[in-house]
């Protein structure tokens, strides 16, 4: 499928596998645009692709062209669908995205490129401090004492605040934190 098969009207559904992709790619007549966070596309991105993360994403900065379909992706599909309504609803095309994300891209054999000295994620890095807050405070309030299971009952009231406002006060602390500060690099380009 190429940028001039794809009508405006049917930029919405149109998603396309990895080994597609790829041949587009190689073929030169699409261009891929990574929406993952910063951290994720520093720690694991795809070849000659351009990041521009969903949390800052700005559909007025794309430049699309007719000869070329812009393909978005993330990690599983999810974010990469709400960057193409977002930039379907701009007025952009001819867009589309990637199914599965860059772990389809993996699992299908296509090559990524890999800093595996780039910390995880701060929303992995929440995940994990969370995960171990409630593991070892419920075994504490165990063995120690039942006031220890206000600990995971602290984190638990935490992880439903941030569901509820998008706002999770730990992620934005790892986020902060000297080991999560961007190096610059010409792995992660803007549009």
């Amino acid at each position: 499928m190429s940028a001039a098969q794809i009508q405006p009207k049917q930029c919405g559904i149109v998603e396309l596998d990895p080994v597609s992709v790829s041949r587009m790619l190689a073929e030169g007549s699409a261009r891929l645009v990574d929406v993952r966070e910063p951290d994720e596309h520093r720690r694991q991105y795809i070849p000659g692709c351009v990041s521009m993360p969903l949390s800052e994403f700005d559909a007025n900065r794309l430049e699309c062209r007719e000869s070329s379909l812009t393909i978005f992706h993330c990690r599983t599909g999810g974010r990469s669908r709400k960057a193409l309504e977002r930039a379907e609803g701009s007025g952009k095309g001819p867009v589309a995205h990637m199914r599965g994300g860059i772990d389809a891209w993996k699992a299908a054999g296509l090559p990524v490129i890999e800093d595996r000295t780039a910390p995880l994620s701060a929303m992995q890095q929440t995940q994990i401090l969370m995960g171990a807050l409630v593991l070892v405070g419920t075994a504490l309030g165990a063995v120690v004492s039942p006031w220890v299971l206000i600990l995971p009952g602290f984190v638990g009231c935490g992880m439903v605040f941030a569901g509820l406002t998008g706002n999770c006060a730990m992620a934005n602390l790892l986020g902060a934190m000297p080991w999560n500060r961007a190096s610059p690099t010409g792995a992660a380009c803007r549009i």
